[in-house]
């Protein structure tokens, strides 16, 4: 039985990890776009430092609204899934909001925006299958990329929506 148990402790930590790394991420990268200063890696684990519960719950809940829109069909859950993204840039930017607030939030920011963003993922493709093409190694330069295009893309909404 232990063969059985041991997934299913990977899966509950990354579901626990998952929300709060990604902040971290996020918080790197906004930081990063606004003050162009190097990064300390220890800005990572922010979201573990600064209100952990909202950071996982941000995640959990994403992940549980988008797998229920996805249940009508996969484009809602696509769709949905391109309203929530900046959730955790809100967060960034708004340590006081709960996960709520962060997910409405950001549905109300990319009204009129998800396709743009869309557009700019759907531009990553060709980086993407070449990072691919080389055993994966590749997506480690391509990633941090595409995260700091998210990062200016937030920036830029977010001027033009308050």
């Amino acid at each position: 039985t232990a063969c059985g148990f041991i997934p299913c402790v990977g899966a509950v930590a990354a579901i626990v990890i998952a929300g709060p790394l990604q902040y971290g991420v996020c918080y790197i990268f906004v930081k990063l776009a606004r003050t162009g200063q190097p990064i300390d890696i220890s800005d990572v684990f922010e979201g573990f430092k600064s209100d952990f519960a909202n950071n996982f719950l941000i995640g959990f809940m994403q992940s549980v609204f988008i797998m229920l829109w996805s249940l009508l069909f996969i484009i809602p859950g696509i769709v949905k899934g391109y309203s929530y993204a900046m959730a955790y840039y809100i967060k960034a930017d708004h340590p006081e909001y709960d996960w709520n607030a962060c997910i409405k939030e950001s549905m109300r920011m990319m009204q009129g925006h998800k396709w743009d963003l869309f557009v700019q993922d759907l531009s990553f493709l060709g980086w993407i299958i070449v990072g691919m093409c080389v055993c994966g190694i590749g997506i480690l330069w391509v990633e941090p990329y595409m995260q700091m295009a998210r990062a200016n893309f937030y920036e830029s909404i977010k001027i033009n929506v308050q």
